[in-house]
């Protein structure tokens, strides 16, 4: 029960995106793709599920080889990408029943289940709305209720706090976590190393199109000598360098700008 990822690389024009990356998330656990913007996470998720192919490497599945059957690795997936990509004009209800037919999960405990995240995640009262009605955050929630309805072995999930108010983040951790209790892997991005260090069983920091280090938020904080695993990732990504340089910046402005 693992997803592998094997030596991926991607090039768009002469920018290398991602650049030999290889590594192995398993049933059961919640691993983190952690880095700044551009250093190539997101391109990583969109291998990962098929939606660009990668110019060398190869993904698997439970033992199915992406280069060998795209069509059976992607129906295992359930993605939510950080760019809201939706069909506008249908209804929130139509899309979840669009999503579960195309997913060959229509049956009524599917139904049951998607409606039921609806319900919990505050958008039973909306869903006879079309979607091009809805706010980012209820866009959010519905692309994540459909990415988990038809029950996926592998759920990837690109920034998936982004546009959630507190409440609602808080609820998609705990989905995060149950859903990784029941055997299954998950796969996400974000920026928010508190979200990450909350979540992750492990983590792997991309700088670059590269990864420059992995292990647990523990394994990392420890490895670094530091008390938080912000402070870690600081630290390897050389992030405390750019903040004392901020420092410097603020200190040379002339005496006028400053409040009295």
């Amino acid at each position: 029960m693992s997803l592998k990822i094997l030596n991926i690389q991607k090039s768009f024009g002469k920018t290398e995106a991602v650049k030999n990356i290889s590594f192995e998330a398993k049933g059961g656990k919640i691993t983190g793709l952690i880095g700044p913007n551009g250093s190539g996470k997101t391109t990583t998720l969109n291998i990962i599920t098929s939606v660009v192919i990668p110019d060398k490497g190869d993904v698997s599945l439970f033992g199915v080889k992406q280069a060998e059957n795209i069509e059976q690795l992607k129906a295992k997936i359930g993605y939510v990408p950080d760019e809201i990509a939706i069909a506008y004009k249908l209804t929130g209800r139509e899309f979840i029943k669009f999503t579960l037919r195309l997913f060959d999960a229509f049956d009524e405990n599917h139904r049951k289940f998607a409606f039921e995240l609806c319900e919990l995640f505050q958008l039973s009262n909306r869903l006879d709305d079309f979607v091009e009605e809805y706010s980012h955050g209820m866009l959010k929630k519905l692309l994540l209720i459909s990415a988990v309805a038809h029950t996926p072995p592998l759920l990837v999930l690109d920034e998936p706090s982004n546009g959630l108010d507190p409440e609602m983040a808080i609820l998609l951790k705990s989905l995060i976590k149950e859903y990784a209790m029941l055997g299954n892997i998950v796969l996400l991005s974000t920026h928010h190393l508190e979200f990450s260090e909350q979540l992750c069983d492990e983590v792997i920091l991309i700088q670059k199109g590269q990864i420059i280090a992995a292990g647990s938020p523990q394994e990392l904080k420890i490895k670094t000598n530091q008390p938080s695993f912000e402070k870690a990732a600081f630290n390897i990504f050389n992030f405390n360098d750019k903040l004392e340089h901020l420092k410097k910046i603020f200190s040379r402005l002339p005496a006028s700008n400053r409040v009295a």
